[in-house]
């Protein structure tokens, strides 16, 4: 009897299990794609890896507001969190969502220390960057949760090169720096089996070099 009973209401608990099967996170790397953001406003992203491409925006920006001097080490970090993260498009393993709204973080770290600079007014330095992130995506707005469920949902790893912008001008005879914005470029990230082969490599490239001198 309980075996006839489980079996009646097998259709309905997979339709009200169905919209939570798709919430666990896959890891995906970000191996294409950037992301910009100001001084203080946010900007737009676009992240490709693992068959995803997501694009959307922030709404905040670096946050560093100071001026420095040369020498100093600046924070250029960005984290962004819940409704902070804007919506945007989607398309996942060939399905395309427009738009998408979207729940979770995405958090870039980096920092650089200011060069001595006389001119231009305007230049960039670039210093290396790393990313974290989560991202589910809504095809309703996520205010007040997703009813429908999630259609997907990533936990987002990377790394790439930050190209940061500074604006210098002399105040009372120091010269000042400013950082007006940064943009996120991402590269894509070495397989541990590929390092490994690139030791190796180093390694039987250095024992016949040794071999020759001899």
């Amino acid at each position: 009897m309980f075996k006839l009973r489980l079996l009646a209401i097998a259709p309905f608990l997979s339709l009200f299990l169905a919209p939570f099967a798709v919430t666990r996170a896959d890891q995906i790397t970000i191996t294409n794609g950037s992301a910009s953001v100001g001084r203080i406003m946010g900007g737009p992203f676009q992240l490709q890896g693992g068959g995803a491409t997501l694009t959307g925006a922030v709404n905040y920006g670096h946050g560093a507001t100071d001026w420095y001097r040369a020498g100093d080490t600046v924070n250029v970090s960005t984290y962004n969190v819940g409704l902070d993260v804007r919506s945007g498009t989607a398309t996942v393993n060939g399905n395309s969502y427009n738009p998408i709204y979207y729940d979770g973080f995405l958090r870039f770290t980096a920092s650089l220390n200011i060069p001595p600079v006389s001119a231009p007014e305007r230049f960039s330095v670039t210093t290396p960057f790393s990313f974290q992130g989560l991202l589910r995506g809504c095809t309703t707005s996520t205010i007040s949760g997703c009813p429908g469920g999630y259609v997907f949902s990533f936990d987002l790893i990377g790394a790439g090169i930050a190209t940061v912008y500074l604006r210098t001008f002399l105040l009372d005879g120091q010269r000042q720096y400013l950082v007006e914005n940064v943009d996120y470029n991402f590269t894509p990230v070495p397989e541990p089996t590929t390092l490994l082969l690139l030791g190796t490599g180093l390694a039987g490239f250095a024992l016949r070099r040794r071999a020759m001198n001899r």
